[in-house]
Order: structure tokens, then sequence, then C-alpha cells
């Protein structure tokens, strides 16, 4: 509970409503379709700026070192260790996915 304690009730507020919007399956399936609705009617620059503000910046630390190492020294101080990983997203067409046929059992191609 530590960590809590240097949350904003604004933050925590954001917190909340991002998990309890998680929780609608409907929502979850059907979000690249709700994106895209969305940048199609407000344009993709508002949305993007509403992903950023609340999904991602409750997920993700940054997006760069200055973005991150703010947030890592405050988790610090609260005794909260953080782990660092680096996400990459790309459309592919199932075609250009490339295979690992050694991982096959585990994950076959859609």
């Amino acid at each position: 509970m530590t960590a809590y304690k240097t949350r904003t009730v604004t933050e925590l507020l954001r917190a909340i409503a991002i998990f309890q919007t998680c929780k609608i399956q409907w929502i979850v399936k059907n979000a690249e379709k709700l994106l895209a609705t969305s940048a199609a009617a407000f344009s993709q620059r508002v949305t993007d700026t509403v992903v950023k503000n609340t999904f991602f910046a409750q997920f993700c630390a940054g997006e760069d070192a200055n973005e991150v190492m703010p947030t890592m020294a405050r988790l610090r101080a609260s005794g909260v260790g953080s782990i660092l990983d680096y996400a990459a997203e790309a459309d592919l067409n199932p075609t250009e996915v490339p295979w690992d046929h050694e991982a096959e059992g585990i994950y076959p191609p859609q």
C-alpha cells in the first residue's frame, strides 16, 4: 500500500476507471474498432492523446529514458522496484509474420 501514498486522488480515480473498463469484455474485444472509430470521429491526434493520458499512463512508465527515470525514482522512494522492458508493436499480415517452427506446438500460426 505504500506505493499508493504517493498517488494523487486523480491518479487513483483514473486507475479505478481504467481497471473497471478493462473488465468490460465487449470493450476489450472491440478495442481496435473503438480506437479506429474514435480516430475517424475526433482525429488520430485526439485519440492518441486520450490513450496516452489514460491507459498508457497507467501501464507504462514513459516513452523514453527522460520519462521513465523520474517514475522509477518515485517508485523506488516508495519501496517499489522496477523492471524495464522494451515494447514494440507492428501490424503485420499473418503471411508476413516470421514463424519459429520450434515453437509451433506452443504458439500455432493463426
